[in-house]
């Protein structure tokens, strides 16, 4: 039979195995944080924003992965990417600050048209 000594002993061993067990995970997720921060800092100082090339791929790609795998949609994705590079020439885009520029007049001119149109479909609505 054991004793009361010989129970506490045996629960203090217990309990520092399992703070020892603690340790090394902590001592060990510790690392994975320290690694994690030096790789996230590195990355920060090296990646660049995204170019126009960039967005224009990213907008195909998901174009191609929505569309359906047959040839037809490989062609219709062929004739959007066409269409996209004859706008951006058309336009002489060279990057996203110029697209920006060319919405933006786009919006504006819409927008006066619309303005102008308004009198025209109120006076045709009441006719």
């Amino acid at each position: 039979m054991k004793t009361a000594a010989a129970e506490r002993s045996v629960s203090r061993g217990d309990i520092n195995r399992q703070i020892e067990v603690s340790n090394a995970n902590l001592r060990q997720l510790k690392a994975r944080l320290v690694k994690l921060q030096t790789w996230l800092n590195e990355e920060m100082q090296t990646t660049e924003p995204p170019s126009l090339a960039d967005y224009i791929q990213e907008i195909l790609q998901r174009k191609a992965q929505a569309g359906k795998s047959d040839r037809s949609q490989s062609l219709y994705n062929l004739k959007d990417a066409a269409n996209m590079l004859n706008f951006l020439t058309r336009h002489k885009v060279m990057d996203i600050a110029g697209m920006d520029k060319v919405f933006g007049d786009m919006f504006g001119k819409q927008q006066d048209i619309r303005d102008k149109l308004k009198p025209i479909d109120r006076r045709a609505e009441t006719a």
